[in-house]
């Protein structure tokens, strides 16, 4: 399973509503706050890069990018994952996963992590059930 993680912890420290999305917006996380463990390139001219996970990006005139984030070929099988440094506590409610248009690049399940420092993460519990939150 592929971990997303996200750099600050869930909880109700942040108001934004469960309809707002907190990562589509280039201007409330900037695109350098996205890093994976690596991404899918085709011919260095369509790099699946971790900003292209946001959702309803448009296309920059003359540029060509991935619509989503997806790991490189050789990784496919491995842990890869995607993490935000969110900056500030949020509350996070959902995660809402797309795969990439035309290709059969998705995931089928994700941990979800989350850290205050970076560096050490935790497994985000299920609060419904025993164990941890797998999508």
């Amino acid at each position: 399973m592929a971990p997303i993680a996200l750099e600050q912890p869930l909880n109700e420290s942040s108001h934004l509503g469960c309809d707002n999305s907190l990562i589509s917006d280039p201007q409330t996380i900037p695109d350098d706050h996205f890093t994976a463990t690596s991404n899918y390139s085709y011919e260095n001219k369509a790099t699946c890069f971790p900003f292209r996970a946001r959702f309803s990006l448009d296309y920059p005139d003359n540029e060509t990018y991935c619509g989503a984030w997806a790991a490189a070929d050789e990784f496919q099988n491995m842990d890869q994952y995607i993490q935000v440094n969110l900056s500030k506590m949020h509350s996070v409610r959902k995660i809402k996963t797309q795969g990439r248009t035309f290709v059969k690049q998705y995931v089928k399940s994700y941990k979800v992590r989350s850290s205050t420092d970076g560096s050490f993460f935790q497994t985000v519990q299920n609060s419904t059930a025993h164990g941890d939150l797998v999508a």
